[in-house]
């Protein structure tokens, strides 16, 4: 007979040996942070359903507010707090073989999106600190990097799942230090730019091809069909989409 070992999501140390489901719950007289002008709110009872605050007051009655065959897990709240879930704007964890594409001065086509891993520990370890959302930044080695990507830290979920389903768009900027190499030692500062004069003509050659490209298109998507038939579109450039879409929100 073969031995077969447990499968557990993630395959690693805390991982579930069964994906956890949404479960309804009620947390009785518990003392609720709302970071709001309400403040601190005590004796409240919370009921999370579908993963979301279902509702909130106090001595609910649950046969109001919930199917009467509704399974509900109750627990004792008190001399406990409840908050807000921490919303990290500005975090590099979750991001598989690297947070910086440093290659060049301008990489907006690159895509935090695309190396998200899943299995990283320190969504595990935010979760236990009240961490429940991030966004993952590229890195600040280049004053124009890649685009980030905002999940939901859902441990023992995969990489698509954690993501915010239609999120805006974000991309990461950097100034100081980082952009110009100045901290990368003497034999690694070989990339344009070099000062904070080449840090500004940087940003103002990518909005400037940009705009180019753009006009580009729209001069090309303009035309009437017959002539578009004669003719070849503008090259396609990921790194200056990302920068028209810039340029037009």
């Amino acid at each position: 007979d073969s031995i077969i070992p447990e499968i557990w999501t993630p395959n690693k140390a805390y991982g579930f040996k069964q994906k956890p489901i949404a479960e309804t719950i009620l947390f009785k007289n518990s003392t609720v942070w709302t970071n709001e002008e309400e403040g601190i709110l005590e004796n409240i009872d919370v009921v999370i359903k579908d993963g979301s605050i279902h509702a909130i007051g106090k001595e609910i009655v649950l046969s109001e507010i919930l199917d009467k065959d509704e399974i509900v897990k109750t627990i004792d709240a008190t001399g406990k707090h409840i908050t807000c879930g921490i919303i990290d704007e500005h975090s590099h964890i979750a991001i598989r073989r690297g947070v910086n594409e440093g290659s060049q001065a301008v990489t907006a086509e690159v895509r935090i999106g695309d190396v998200i891993n899943a299995n990283d520990i320190n969504i595990y370890r935010q979760l236990s600190g009240g961490v429940t959302t991030s966004q993952l930044l590229h890195g600040s080695a280049n004053p124009i990097g890649g685009q980030s990507a905002l999940i939901k830290l859902r441990w023992g979920s995969s990489a698509e799942e954690m993501k915010i389903e239609g999120a805006d768009g974000f991309i990461k900027f950097a100034l100081g230090e980082n952009v110009k190499q100045s901290n990368w030692g003497d034999f690694n500062r070989v990339r344009f730019p070099q000062s904070r004069m080449g840090v500004e003509q940087v940003f103002y050659d990518a909005f400037y091809r940009a705009r180019k490209y753009q006009l580009e298109w729209d001069l090309y998507n303009a035309m009437p069909s017959s002539m578009k038939r004669k003719s070849e579109s503008p090259r396609e450039d990921l790194e200056l989409n990302a920068l028209v879409e810039i340029l037009k929100s």
